[in-house]
């Protein structure tokens, strides 16, 4: 069954109440869910920062492919709530556009990259750079 095969309509019951998060937060709280987060003791989550502009880039790959992702998983169990299919349509168009502007840029972050630049071991390693 593929998208196109079903008929999608706008029902506010299918959402069941919850406010989707579609900024940095769903991220850092581990769903998009705002009311879904239940804060572990006194844990406060951390807004991660690169210090280059490749670091802050890899971060909205990262942030985009959890956006898409737990949408994804959503629609698995609401495939006819449009609004969501809308939102993650868009997020998944952000995020090719981010990982096009990363593989422009740098390397390859995928194996099936359009350039064929497969620099996998070139690093830097984790354990390789500076703190």
């Amino acid at each position: 069954m593929y998208f196109d095969d079903l008929t999608f309509t706008k029902n506010s019951d299918l959402f069941m109440g919850k406010s989707i998060n579609i900024n940095d937060d769903g991220f850092i709280y581990g769903n998009m869910f705002k009311d879904e987060y239940k804060p572990y003791k006194n844990y406060s989550v951390y807004k991660l920062k690169g210090k280059t502009d490749r670091e802050n880039l890899l971060i909205k790959i990262m942030e985009e492919n959890f956006i898409v992702t737990d949408l994804g998983l959503y629609l698995d169990l609401n495939p006819k709530d449009l609004d969501i299919y809308k939102c993650f349509k868009d997020h998944e168009t952000k995020l090719r556009e981010y990982i096009d502007m990363y593989e422009n840029k740098y390397e390859s972050i995928t194996l099936n990259a359009k350039k064929d630049n497969y620099t996998w071991e070139n690093g830097p390693w984790p354990w390789e750079v500076d703190k």
